[in-house]
């Protein structure tokens, strides 16, 4: 590079002279180009030997390849001259790692991410994007760095933007991150919006299962309700259950399809469990008010108008089904079929939000039992044959109140039979002196069960005598016979029942036997057992010298609730808890008022004084004893 010069000295004659050079072109403004990014390194010609250093931001490198491309001077060369050449020294320091790991739950998603800094990191910052589109809230997010204690990192120094989470690890930290530092970031979103209160999910579910998650009330205010609308199942009907306190929960549905699940009896410490039948609920506008009295096969719903207002159409979709087959949406209160539907994956029915408990069941099929809340006794509103026209729906406070009707009515006419009479009973005079001490005692008592039984006999015996008659309007002949062989049955009962012990053995055994055989049904065995125990009591303040109408309808029926309840558990308390209360006021106006006219009845045909005569055979007359008449 430069010029040179060459000199030779001669004495005389010429001289061959051959001259060898290398040509060399200086290196003039070095540059490099990386992803498309210009860098000069250097701005004139480097000399012979020279080194330029410099550093590239690391925001010019790419996941993957990089293409980088070396410039040198500014395209000035002759086109003879050599090309300029330069040795380069690319060199790339550590970068950061990052290790991340994901879980995912029914109601939550969590991840943990590890960040080691290669360089001290000024506005440090991590970026967690939720797989989930439903993720509505930040359960919780900490931070630790190189091991330490997990600190939680406060709202202002995190932001969701919908499912992005940005962490400023520099703000939480208070300054930039150290070198080498390694920080660890765990983050739960969840799925489910809680208003007026904390919780902690205690037991996960996984997804895909069942649903069955429980969580811990941590803090609660009133209005404290967990809004399940944004899980995956959230169009599904939930409800709760809770061992720690009355679960009386119900789930605020929507339009927007927001449900709001509220547990008014709860508080703070309290486990419970959610779970969803396979029922969907979607209002047109407003909401509804859904309370799952039933879960399972056959669900029963208790439906109440929500806080906006009533009047609003609910759609139903019922996923528990078998193609083709009818379903039913029945109403038990009304008794009424509401709407029904040939399965389709799903049934669909139509309907509003109307004060009242709605039934799901196949048509082809009655109603089966996997989850109580059943009614007092099996449901009785199940719809047959075409649902066009509406099937027969008993109300299942129905059968009870007939039952107790008839009881009642059965107790009444015995006790009329034996003591409703004003009039004795007509009798041969007899002297009174020829009567045995106390024989008076023994026969009251002794004749009471065998008038009790020959009232009871009397009364089959006319009503099988009614329906002979009936049987002879329909063909004489045929009545005729049948009249004539329920009268010798009558001739033949009255034969037994005129010895009271046999006809007590005659009953209780006959009742038995039928009962082992399964003949009488597990309720007719409990009311006939609140019969006989009335029976008793009857007889008992009969014997005890204490018996009143009043007496014996207050023991009767503390006797009557206790064996009811004794014999069929919770058969009294489903009972109330199904009458409407319009419904049980009336119920017990009538028994007052039937309570009221029978007692009035019998103490009207009842004498305030009891005169007896006696009169002595054979002689004329007055009588010095005065035996001729007394009043007692």
């Amino acid at each position: 590079m430069g010029s040179h010069t060459a000199s030779a000295t001669l004495t005389g004659g010429s001289v061959d002279a051959t001259v060898q050079f290398t040509e060399q072109t200086e290196t003039q403004n070095p540059a490099i180009e990386l992803n498309g990014n210009s860098t000069q390194l250097h701005s004139g010609t480097l000399a012979n030997g020279e080194t330029v250093q410099t550093t590239i931001p690391k925001s010019q490198l790419r996941e993957g390849s990089n293409q980088l491309n070396v410039s040198l001077a500014d395209g000035s060369l002759s086109a003879d001259a050599p090309s300029m050449q330069a040795d380069i020294e690319l060199s790339h320091d550590a970068a950061d790692q990052i290790e991340v790991s994901y879980q995912t739950t029914a109601f939550e998603e969590t991840y943990n991410v590890s960040h080691t800094y290669a360089d001290a990191t000024a506005n440090a910052q991590v970026t967690i994007p939720f797989a989930s589109e439903r993720i509505v809230e930040v359960a919780s997010l900490e931070y630790r760095i190189d091991g330490g204690t997990w600190q939680s990192v406060s709202a202002q120094n995190y932001r969701l933007d919908g499912t992005i989470l940005d962490v400023y690890l520099s703000d939480a930290y208070g300054g930039d991150i150290p070198s080498g530092s390694t920080v660890d970031v765990r983050a739960t979103g969840r799925r489910i919006d809680v208003a007026n209160g904390a919780v902690t999910v205690t037991e996960a579910t996984a997804p895909g299962d069942e649903l069955d998650t429980q969580l811990r009330i941590d803090s609660r205010s009133p209005g404290f309700h967990v809004n399940v609308g944004p899980t995956a199942n959230g169009e599904r009907i939930h409800h709760a259950t809770s061992s720690d306190y009355p679960t009386t929960d119900y789930a605020i549905i929507e339009a927007d399809g927001d449900q709001k699940l509220y547990l008014p009896n709860s508080k703070q410490g309290d486990h419970f469990r959610v779970n969803y039948i396979q029922t969907m609920a979607m209002p047109e506008k407003g909401d509804v008010k859904i309370t799952v009295e039933k879960a399972g096969s056959d669900p029963e719903l208790d439906i109440d108008p929500g806080p906006m207002g009533a009047g609003d159409p609910v759609t139903y979709k019922y996923y528990r089904t078998t193609s083709g087959v009818e379903y039913i949406l029945n109403s038990i209160t009304q008794g009424v079929v509401r709407d029904s539907d040939v399965a389709n994956s799903p049934a669909i029915f139509e309907d509003d939000d109307s004060d009242e408990l709605l039934s799901i069941f196949a048509e082809t099929s009655s109603s089966t039992d996997d989850g109580g809340g059943a009614g007092v006794w099996d449901q009785a509103s199940s719809a047959v044959g075409s649902v066009q026209a509406p099937a027969l729906s008993v109300p299942s406070w129905l059968p009870i109140a007939g039952v107790l009707l008839l009881g009642g009515g059965a107790v009444v006419v015995v006790s009329r039979r034996v003591f409703g009479s004003s009039e004795p009973p007509t009798a041969p005079a007899e002297d009174p002196r020829s009567r045995p001490t106390g024989s008076s005692s023994s026969s009251s008592s002794g004749g009471l069960v065998s008038r009790l039984l020959r009232g009871s006999g009397g009364l089959l015996v006319s009503v099988l005598t009614g329906s002979g008659r009936l049987l002879a309007w329909i063909t004489r002949r045929g009545g005729r016979l049948g009249l004539g062989l329920l009268k010798l049955l009558n001739k033949a009962l009255m034969r037994v029942l005129a010895n009271t012990y046999a006809a007590v053995l005659l009953a209780v055994g006959g009742f038995l036997f039928a009962g082992q055989l399964g003949l009488v049904p597990g309720r007719a065995i409990t009311l006939g057992s609140v019969i006989g125990l009335l029976v008793a009591t009857l007889w008992g303040l009969q014997k005890l010298g204490i018996y009143s109408n009043r007496l014996f309808l207050l023991i009767g029926g503390l006797v009557s609730i206790g064996a009811v309840e004794l014999l069929s558990p919770g058969l009294l308390q489903q009972f109330v808890g199904q009458l409407p209360i319009a419904l049980l006021a009336i119920l017990g106006t009538s028994i007052l008022a039937i309570w009221f006219i029978f007692v009035r009845r019998t103490e009207a045909s009842t004498p305030e004084t009891v005169n007896t005569f006696s009169f002595r055979s054979g002689g004329g007359g007055s009588s010095d004893d005065g035996d001729n008449g007394g009043e007692q």
